[in-house]
């Protein structure tokens, strides 16, 4: 106990894994998933058809599997990230903590979409923006872990350089959206779909700097 007191700052965590940053972290995630999915109810006193309560409340409904679907991705590339990381600092911790920050600070940006679509540039925008911050976020985790040695050896250039990128190309497509949304709201919520390409971003990133280690493995084999 006392050696975890007197450790001098800067040192590494003493967990060989961050167990407890990843349990954090999951429950970050449940209840920023849960405080969505309770912004999806029916109306009270409402005597309306309840074909015309559903078309009413799509909206809401799209934006919650919207968010759901870029929590579910954060936190996929989140648990990645960690799974390959030895043991932690304080400077990957406060990125942590400021990562969980965004997710949860989606759940207004949704609300916002949801209420006014793109007939309003701001919710579009704003979503962007907070969105942008979270890949922003955790793309300061990967460059603090590869920085400061937290990752494994084992981890090659390749696959730091494609974990990077599977991250930089959906944060890229929700800031880029945001001067478009000024424009055509409409269309900046049509380019988030860009997205999902992000997986290709990692195998382009995978091949273009495996390519040149096979070639110069075959060089030295001839």
């Amino acid at each position: 106990m006392t050696d975890l007191i007197t450790a001098p700052r800067g040192t590494a965590d003493p967990e060989p894994r961050p167990e407890r940053l990843n349990a954090l972290c999951d429950g970050v995630v449940s209840i920023a998933l849960t405080v969505l999915a309770l912004e999806i109810r029916l109306p009270e006193h409402d005597a309306a058809p309840l074909r015309e309560i559903l078309a009413r409340m799509l909206p809401s409904v799209m934006a919650f599997l919207l968010s759901f679907a870029v929590i579910g991705g954060f936190w996929l590339a989140h648990h990645r990230l960690t799974r390959r990381v030895r043991h932690t600092r304080r400077g990957f911790n406060l990125a942590s903590l400021g990562f969980m920050l965004t997710l949860v600070a989606l759940n207004f940006p949704t609300a916002a979409l949801a209420r006014y679509g793109d007939d309003d540039p701001w919710a579009v925008m704003l979503y962007a923006a907070v969105v942008g911050a979270t890949g922003l976020m955790l793309l300061l985790m990967v460059g603090i872990a590869h920085g400061q040695g937290l990752i494994e050896p084992a981890v090659g250039r390749a696959e730091r350089r494609a974990a990077m990128a599977v991250v930089a190309w959906p944060t890229l497509v929700f800031l880029g959206s945001i001067p478009l949304a000024l424009v055509h709201p409409l269309a900046a919520m049509l380019a988030w779909t860009l997205a999902a390409l992000g997986p290709a971003a990692r195998r382009i990133a995978t091949r273009r700097l495996s390519a040149p280690g096979e070639a110069r493995a075959d060089r030295v084999d001839g």
